[in-house]
């Protein structure tokens, strides 16, 4: 229920706003919620960034002209960059006095300890893998029914330049922003702007209209949460 709800466009503040509440009201713990929800956003990039990464990599080294070498050098560079500035932040510990620091890295120890205890969190990989393997799955289906060819390379740099903010983490499940980056992101790997467009709208229309049907019938049920202060 919750999981259904903080995906469709029924919350304002972005389904990590739900998460906390949600937490917060089972737990009673709001620094504990907290650290859960940036944990959860930790694994989503944790999985996501190193993909991207690799796609941008093959590509530059492919020597792909279709795709703008704007888009890929910012994320050949800057995710081994961001890696490695986030480790030497998180081991040194001199800023975890600033509270948005330490709540970034509180993230951080979250998924630190959910790859220490893989074997036995192995669930939280595995259905992050998923989501992420579906929902790009989905970009590819609308992509092939407007009659687009991608490679996978492409494909996954254009989800990840395009989901540079997900859906999750934006409110009202990215309505708009995600729609005008993920035409962009698809326009930048080389596709028309028109068609680019197309896809994003069969897209959006399986991965934010389906959702909100059954979000909608549940909604009586987490409507408590979506009022608690």
């Amino acid at each position: 229920t919750l999981v259904v709800a903080g995906f469709a466009p029924l919350i304002p503040g972005g389904g990590f706003a739900f998460d906390r509440r949600a937490l917060h009201a089972v737990h009673k713990d709001e620094r504990e919620a907290a650290e859960r929800v940036m944990g959860l956003g930790a694994l989503e990039w944790a999985l996501l960034a190193p993909g991207v990464w690799i796609a941008a990599v093959v590509l530059l080294v492919g020597g792909d002209h279709r795709v703008l070498r704007s888009v890929l050098w910012p994320w050949a560079i800057g995710v081994p960059a961001g890696a490695a500035i986030a480790v030497a932040i998180a081991v040194s510990g001199r800023l975890r006095s600033v509270r948005w620091v330490g709540r970034a890295l509180a993230g951080f120890d979250v998924l630190g300890l959910l790859a220490v205890k893989v074997r036995k969190q192995w669930g939280a990989w595995l259905g992050m893998g998923l989501y992420w393997v579906l929902d790009i799955g989905a970009l590819y289906g609308a992509a092939r029914f407007i009659g687009l060819r991608l490679t996978v390379a492409e494909l996954i740099l254009a989800y990840g330049t395009g989901y540079a903010l997900t859906r999750r983490s934006m409110p009202l499940a990215g309505a708009g922003a995600t729609e005008v980056l993920l035409t962009f992101s698809l326009h930048w790997v080389g596709e028309p702007m028109t068609a680019a467009l197309a896809v994003v709208v069969v897209y959006r229309v399986f991965n934010f209209v389906v959702p909100t049907v059954p979000a909608l019938v549940l909604l009586p049920r987490v409507r408590p949460l979506l009022e608690a202060p």
